[in-house]
């Protein structure tokens, strides 16, 4: 049953698919696993809301790093729900939105000269993100242009074939 508190409440923080996994085993009592990438929700649906102050201490996490393979190339985005920079790895190409003005993502703020310490910010965190990856999307601190897709990075191959 959900508290009745939570009725009606909205959480504005950056959630993905990997979350629902954890959020599910702990609703269940099952711990979960140190491998597993996101994290539970259940934090935002047994905290009343005065508890909530307690829960902006630790905050749920400051950005989240995605990606896909499309068009023989990887997309790779960073977002914190209200700003998001995408890189497609074969193109170079880069854009920037301000998902809380633009939502449906149809201005490119990246060319943009007013908005470059913006995109170095976002450009940033994305190469935090991809740093060290065997796909060598980062050379000397900046993204690599054209570096081979590897639609199963390593980790996981070795879960799948042991």
């Amino acid at each position: 049953m959900i508290p009745p508190h939570c009725v009606g409440t909205v959480v504005d923080e950056v959630v993905e698919l990997r979350d629902v996994m954890p959020t599910l085993l702990e609703l269940a009592g099952i711990p979960i696993p140190d491998s597993c990438d996101g994290k539970s929700l259940v934090r935002f649906l047994r905290e009343s809301p005065a508890d909530m102050v307690s829960a902006a201490e630790e905050p749920w996490r400051a950005w989240l790093h995605g990606e896909h393979v499309y068009f023989g190339q990887s997309l790779q985005w960073v977002t914190d729900g209200h700003v998001k920079y995408l890189w497609a790895s074969e193109w170079g190409s880069e854009e920037l939105f301000d998902l809380d003005a633009d939502p449906d993502e149809l201005h490119n703020l990246a060319p943009r000269p007013e908005h470059a310490e913006l995109l170095q910010k976002w450009k940033g965190r994305l190469i935090t993100a991809l740093t060290g990856r065997e796909e060598g999307f980062v050379r000397d601190g900046a993204l690599v242009t054209g570096a081979k897709v590897v639609t199963m990075l390593a980790h996981a191959r070795a879960l799948v074939h042991p």
